[in-house]
């Protein structure tokens, strides 16, 4: 996915040089061309968004027809129907900005991640009592998911293979500390506002 943003970087300051150095006059002149670059620009944008919302989401193979798709398709509906996306795509073309755009969907990300995804993955969650703990070559893990087959380190906050160097940063293991993450990130969008 590096290279599209690379493209649609040099795309929009390319939008951005015309639109700004051109005279009215250039501007009808070249609106064809003009018009074109924007489509171009939209549908990387339509691919970028599309990444970046469902980014993090894994669902087995043997759950496709999981409650959780609609879960998300429905939040999706709603963020489109709200205008979320709309309001993306209108900081993308008023900023010429990828990061900007991105910024401006992470609530939606969010959402979708958080109300859509976490219960699912809750449901692949063996969370571990003090007896239950299982020892790996570094400590314990708390808890384990089946979706990456990694157990959780409660101390890091961080998912871990079994006997191997290999970690991620992934939803927590609890609802409880699913919610508390994703107030938190609430309270930073409202903050940033």
């Amino acid at each position: 996915m590096g290279n599209i943003f690379t493209e649609m970087d040099e795309m929009l300051g390319k939008l951005r040089r015309n639109e700004e150095q051109m005279t009215e006059a250039q501007k009808k002149q070249y609106a064809v061309q003009l018009l074109a670059l924007k489509k171009k620009i939209s549908k990387s944008a339509t691919e970028i968004c599309r990444s970046f919302l469902l980014c993090g989401i894994r669902i087995l193979k043997e759950d496709e027809n999981n409650e959780a798709i609609e879960r998300i398709n429905m939040i999706l509906a709603e963020e489109i129907a709200r205008g979320a996306l709309k309001e993306a795509s209108r900081i993308l073309f008023s900023t010429y900005n990828v990061d900007k755009f991105l910024e401006a969907l992470c609530p939606v990300h969010d959402r979708v991640f958080y109300e859509g995804y976490a219960p699912y993955w809750i449901e692949h969650c063996d969370v571990y009592n003090e007896e239950g703990k299982q020892t790996h070559g570094g400590g314990e893990f708390s808890a384990w998911n089946h979706i990456i087959d990694m157990g959780w380190i409660e101390e890091y906050g961080v998912w871990k293979k079994k006997d191997e160097m290999c970690w991620m940063i992934m939803l927590p293991p609890t609802m409880e500390l699913i919610q508390k993450e994703y107030e938190e990130a609430k309270k930073r969008y409202a903050g940033a506002l």
